[in-house]
C-alpha cells in the first residue's frame, strides 16, 4: 500500500510539473505569425533580437529581448477600432503565455490607468495634461505581464511579458 501511494504521489508530480512547463513563458520567435501579414513590419530597436511595428492608427511596436518582450505606444486616449493595443497584447499573452482570457490585458492596463502615479502629478498646463507614473504588473501561466504608463496627455504604455521565474 505504502509503495502504491509512493508511485501515485511521484506520477502526480510528473503530472503536475508537465501542466506547469507546459504553461509557462515561451520565448516568440516571428511576430509577423501571430498576426495578419500586412499588419507588421520589421524594424530596428538597439538591443533587441528583433522587432516589429504595427501599421495600425498608432504604430505601436513590439520588440523580443532574451527572455522577454515589450510592446509600447504612444498614447492619448484614441487608438486603432480594428487592432488596438489590447488586441495587440491580448494575441501576444496566448501565443508566448497561452493567456487565452482576452479580458486580461484589457483588466490589467485599466487597473494600471486606475492606480495612484508613483511620482507627484505635475499639470502642464493647457491642454498637455497632468503627468503621471503608474505601473502594475500580474502573473498568470508562468508569465509576469507589467504595464507601465509614463507621460501625460501624450503617453507612453509599455507592457513588458518576461518569465515569471528565473
Amino acid at each position: 500500500m505504502k509503495y502504491l501511494l509512493t508511485i501515485l504521489l511521484a506520477f502526480s508530480f510528473v503530472i503536475i510539473n508537465a501542466e506547469i512547463a507546459r504553461s509557462e513563458f515561451k520565448q516568440p520567435t516571428a511576430i509577423s505569425r501571430m498576426f495578419p501579414p500586412e499588419l507588421t513590419k520589421s524594424i530596428t530597436v538597439s538591443g533587441s533580437l528583433s522587432a516589429y511595428q504595427f501599421n495600425t492608427y498608432r504604430e505601436p511596436t513590439v520588440a523580443i529581448y532574451p527572455k522577454k518582450l515589450e510592446l509600447n505606444m504612444v498614447y492619448n486616449g484614441i487608438d486603432d477600432e480594428n487592432w488596438p493595443y489590447t488586441r495587440i497584447l491580448a494575441t501576444l499573452l496566448n501565443n508566448v503565455c497561452q493567456i487565452k482570457d482576452t479580458n486580461f490585458s484589457t483588466n490589467l492596463i485599466e487597473q494600471t490607468y486606475r492606480s495612484r502615479s508613483l511620482t507627484p502629478a505635475v499639470n502642464l498646463g493647457g491642454n498637455a495634461g497632468t503627468s503621471v507614473s503608474k505601473r502594475q504588473s500580474a502573473t498568470r501561466n508562468g508569465c509576469l505581464v507589467s504595464v507601465e504608463v509614463k507621460g501625460a496627455r501624450w503617453h507612453t504604455i509599455t507592457t513588458t511579458i518576461a518569465p515569471a521565474r528565473k
